[in-house]
């Protein structure tokens, strides 16, 4: 039986990766001041399968692994302490965590939480899915917000309420996520590890664009482009964006009212169960920005072949 286990949770869209890569890069350092960051079953750094094991849909799991022998050498291991880590421990329901608990016995348990202000979770999350090759999204906000049921995933009550009830209340922390928060370091700090004394990760490579160019990324998707071609085009969006290019807003005001008005009772709920800072998490979406339009994207579009032309001296 462990003496702890630090069961990091996500949410999606607050530095997971890195924390992930950090623990998976200093797996062994980290055992030998006995902590266990059990790298036999990852995906992309993170105990994901274990999570996907528990009833969590993913394309990538993996029915025909051994998981009984995964868990076996896990609670096999000398180390006093263990740690998981996947955003997708999110989506457990309660079944799935309760079963996690009886997996892994230890004597104390801490469920570690980052959260962002709900409307910049969205709108991050929005982001990526137009970035990424694998989802190419063509939706439109409201869409996603709706096909995604962003309502329940932006109820953080709801969320924390299903490992508070198995682990006991006091087992979760929780910390806010923000812009330039050292994610790792932060991590390390709550399950008391010093980040100097093991090897630093490579800084991850995640291009930020402009809310023009996200939009116009998202009209491009709807090309059958291959992943070449969609690397290259993220790139020439790169090279031709502009400063004034994030004056514009990828929702408009009136959705990120309705979005606001929507999760706003719950965030109200939750920094008060919590104890958390309501100014942060209730903080309402910013306003005066510019909407995009079909001409905006258009301009754009226009922007980035002209370049391609000067590219091939033309």
């Amino acid at each position: 039986m462990f003496e702890n286990i630090y069961i990091h949770i996500g949410s999606h869209k607050t530095g997971s990766t890195s924390i992930q890569e950090f623990l998976n890069v200093n797996s062994e350092n980290i055992a030998e001041y006995g902590y266990l960051y059990p790298t036999e079953l990852l995906k992309w750094s993170g105990t994901h399968p274990i999570a996907w094991h528990l009833g969590v849909s993913h394309p990538h799991y993996d029915p025909d692994a051994d998981y009984e022998v995964y868990v076996k050498n896990i609670n096999a291991s000398k180390n006093q302490n263990l740690i998981l880590s996947s955003e997708d421990f999110e989506f457990l329901n309660e079944v799935g965590i309760v079963a996690l608990k009886s997996l892994f016995p230890a004597k104390n348990y801490h469920i570690i939480c980052f959260l962002r202000n709900p409307y910049d979770y969205f709108v991050s999350d929005y982001s990526q899915n137009i970035k990424m090759y694998e989802s190419r999204c063509i939706l439109h906000p409201a869409e996603f917000y709706i096909k995604n049921k962003f309502l329940d995933r932006l109820n953080y009550t709801f969320i924390l309420d299903k490992w508070s009830r198995v682990f006991g209340e006091a087992s979760v922390v929780i910390r806010p996520y923000y812009g330039g928060i050292d994610v790792v370091s932060e991590f390390l700090d709550i399950i008391h590890l010093q980040e100097n004394a093991y090897q630093a990760t490579p800084a991850r490579s995640n291009v930020s664009y402009s809310p023009l160019a996200t939009a116009t990324l998202r009209k491009f998707n709807s090309s059958e482009l291959t992943l070449a071609q969609h690397s290259q085009l993220k790139n020439m969006l790169s090279k031709n964006d502009q400063k004034e290019y994030y004056d514009y807003s990828l929702v408009s005001e009136q959705f990120s009212d309705i979005i606001y008005n929507d999760y706003l009772p719950s965030i109200k709920r939750f920094c008060e169960r919590y104890n958390v800072d309501e100014a942060f998490f209730a903080n309402k979406p910013p306003k005066g920005k510019k909407t995009i339009t079909n001409e905006d994207v258009s301009s754009f579009m226009m922007k980035l072949v002209v370049s391609q032309l000067d590219n091939q001296g033309l």
